[in-house]
């Protein structure tokens, strides 16, 4: 049904998206996937930070939180991913279901360069 919505907004002149930014459901993630195949499908972050925090202590949500908003605000991709590799190496095993990829996901590694700069290596 979504897919049929996403066709019928091409049949009336939408260009394929360079991204498209959706929550976390599986039907809207598999119709953006099958009809903007090139796109880049982003998380929207208001959904993925509510996700993070409701899997973390309150004690402790704050700090974390922060450190997830400074790789989200990183200045380049390269930053960003150095950001979440410390992350992932500070916090990874207090808390493993945080919600914050230790690893670079394989869309991001297929995504075409941001603002000109090269994915890093």
């Amino acid at each position: 049904m979504l897919a049929e919505f996403f066709h019928s907004m091409i049949d009336r002149g939408l260009r394929t998206p360079t991204s498209v930014t959706a929550d976390g459901a599986k039907g809207l993630r598999n119709a953006i996937d099958a009809v903007f195949a090139n796109s880049l499908r982003i998380r929207c972050w208001f959904h993925k930070m509510a996700t993070i925090h409701s899997k973390l202590p309150d004690d402790d949500a704050e700090e974390v939180l922060a450190h997830v908003r400074a790789i989200r605000d990183a200045a380049t991709i390269k930053d960003a991913f150095e950001r979440a590799r410390s992350f992932a190496e500070g916090f990874g095993r207090e808390f493993p279901a945080g919600g914050v990829p230790a690893r670079r996901p394989r869309r991001i590694a297929r995504a075409p360069a941001v603002a000109g700069q090269a994915s890093p290596r």
